[in-house]
């Protein structure tokens, strides 16, 4: 998608947004992104949406864009 390593990015989704510093790997998805757990501000992302079994949080059904920083 033509980011660089160690570039910063805004992620951004309905609910809000966050910046943070792309790190390549070959082992996620081209379409898909990580942001780990207790990464500071991914919160910001996310809804209080849960699922219907279980009652669990749906983080990875945001849906994102991507804007170079």
């Amino acid at each position: 998608m033509g980011f660089l390593d160690k570039e910063r990015v805004e992620i951004i989704s309905a609910c809000g947004s966050v910046v943070l510093e792309v790190c390549l790997s070959e082992d996620v998805r081209k379409d898909s992104v990580l942001i780990y757990s207790g990464t500071e501000g991914v919160n910001n992302l996310t809804t209080s949406k849960h699922s219907f079994e279980g009652r669990c949080a749906v983080y990875q059904d945001e849906k994102i864009k991507i804007s170079k920083g």
